[in-house]
């Protein structure tokens, strides 16, 4: 069989079919990709939808034109308590919709009836629904409808949030006003509420009744009115300053009745603040205690006349005994002179009639008599001390220090090598006389407690405000310091020490006089200082 020739024009006519065909495989091809690629898109933003959905913090569903639930997410299912039939179940939960005052919500006036019929949103409308356990849940809900590409309603989508925990906090903040109200108004305080600046937002109606002020009143005009003009300024002080710092406000004042007498009152306030420590209002009373006031002074104008008469007969007794005193002291001295003065001349006349024993027990009268004038001389020195306020000048201390150790180291206080040291430049302000009778004390029982000591020395000085005398004698125990100066209080026996047990007395009423404090620090076998101030 021979082949056919084709012509030319066939040929090119074949080739165009050909490279046709070709082209309109790959625009199929590409159709069918971008297909598959517009699909993949759709399943995934279908997901990310579904997972929005689901994930959304809020009960929703959607709905056809006709109300039957065609969608609804977890939240939704919670909140009503039940799962709908889709397709089926219209208007979710109709027949348990409540009104906020319990009413029964038909179907014909639930919002999403409204919107389905007329096509336009319904906003934050509050109702009841009725659980599937019974109880029953306040909810928060939106509609919004869904349209075709020619408006027309196809459906509507519904979005609710459970307003239970924000009717609990309403509730309680509702029933602690009402708590606050029922006892601000049953006190006898005037109470008062203010904003953190000060402005008075409540009055209780004592608050109202005592002033005759009203609410309005009183919260543009404030305390200021009915606080008595002298008492105002220092509460005004106060009162800024505990806005200012937030700290409690405490002032006492006279507060205006409304028949126009003063009566005293406490006020106090005290901040309130939020969760963040700001300060956000102020709870203020004011406690009437007018009669308790008068009533302490009273009482104490009682008390200053009865201290007062009572000064008076100490004075008058004082007196009296002052002059017993010295009447006393001067024949006690007319005595033990006598006694001291016939035993010396005993002593020098018939020294060699007399045996050993007379001759000790002669020397021990006489030292007795001695010791005897000597407690005399510091018990009118003792008792002199409270008759007179010191007369106070400025003098050098070292010098009377100095002078003092000479008289001690020259009557034979001192016993040989006993080393006493003043620090030069001390300069006090006191009564000079009554300042000599302590230094000679405080000296005098330096040297007398350090005379068994091998090297004994003495040191005057001074720390800081205080003046002390120091020696490194036998010391003492720190338990019974306090015995040191009470009189006749001693902490060693006459016989090893002698002395009157006034000495450190008399030391402690004078620096008290001068308005100083004395003390004492002392270790056994170590020494002891004592330190005194002169106020």
């Amino acid at each position: 069989m021979r082949p056919i020739k084709l012509s030319e024009a066939s040929v090119e006519r074949q080739r165009e079919v050909n490279q046709a065909l070709l082209v309109s495989s790959v625009q199929q091809h590409e159709l069918a990709e971008q297909a598959r690629n517009a699909e993949a898109a759709f399943r995934q933003s279908e997901e990310r939808l579904r997972a929005l959905f689901e994930a959304a913090p809020m009960g929703i569903y959607v709905c056809d034109a006709d109300g039957a639930i065609l969608q609804f997410n977890h939240q939704a299912v919670r909140l009503w308590g039940r799962t709908p039939v889709v397709g089926v179940d219209r208007y979710w939960g109709s027949e348990k919709l409540l009104l906020p005052n319990g009413d029964v919500v038909v179907p014909e006036d639930i919002p999403m009836a409204h919107v389905l019929r007329f096509g336009s949103p319904i906003s934050n409308v509050e109702l009841m629904i009725k659980h599937s356990d019974g109880s029953r849940v306040p909810i928060l809900i939106n509609f919004a409808p869904l349209k075709g590409p020619r408006q027309e309603v196809t459906g509507a989508i519904a979005s609710f949030i459970d307003l239970s925990e924000r009717k609990g906090v309403e509730e309680a903040l509702v029933q602690s006003e009402a708590r606050f109200r029922l006892m601000a108004e049953t006190m006898p305080q005037k109470i008062t509420m203010t904003d953190q600046f000060g402005t008075i937002t409540y009055a209780n109606p004592q608050a109202l009744n005592y002033t005759g002020l009203t609410f309005e009143q009183i919260r543009t005009e404030g305390w200021h009115v009915v606080i008595h003009p002298d008492d105002l300024p220092k509460a005004l002080v106060s009162w800024k300053r505990s806005l200012e710092s937030a700290d409690p406000f405490v002032a006492d004042y006279r507060l205006r009745r409304e028949d126009g007498q003063y009566r005293w009152h406490i006020g106090r306030a005290l901040p309130v603040r939020n969760s963040d420590g700001q300060v956000v209002s102020w709870v203020r009373s004011s406690t009437d205690v007018d009669d308790a006031r008068r009533e302490d002074e009273s009482l104490r104008a009682y008390l200053e006349k009865e201290v007062d008469l009572r000064t008076a007969e100490l004075l008058a007794t004082n007196e009296q005994l002052q002059g017993f005193t010295y009447s006393v002291a001067h024949d006690l001295r007319q005595q033990i002179r006598g006694i001291s003065t016939n035993s010396s001349i005993l002593m020098i006349e018939a020294a060699g009639a007399l045996d050993e024993n007379s001759l000790h027990t002669l020397n021990r009268l006489i030292g007795s008599s001695k010791r005897l004038a000597r407690i005399v001389d510091d018990l009118l020195t003792y008792a002199k001390l409270g008759r007179n306020e010191p007369n106070r000048v400025q003098f050098d201390l070292s010098a009377l220090c100095e002078d003092v150790a000479e008289f001690l180291n020259e009557e034979g206080y001192c016993r040989p090598g006993t080393r006493i040291s003043v620090a030069p430049g001390l300069v006090a302000r006191g009564d000079v006389q009554l300042i000599r009778i302590v230094v000679e004390n405080l000296l005098e029982n330096a040297v007398k407690y350090s005379s068994k000591t091998e090297a004994p020395w003495i040191e005057v000085g001074r720390e800081g405000e205080a003046f002390f005398v120091r020696d490194n004698g036998i010391g003492f125990d720190m338990r019974y310091v306090q015995k040191l100066f009470q009189p006749f209080e001693r902490l060693h026996a006459d016989s090893v020490y002698t002395g009157t047990g006034i000495g450190l007395a008399n030391v402690k009423r004078i620096i008290e006089k001068h308005g100083g404090k004395v003390w004492a620090e002392g270790k056994l076998g170590v020494g002891a200082t004592f330190y005194f101030t002169l106020g």
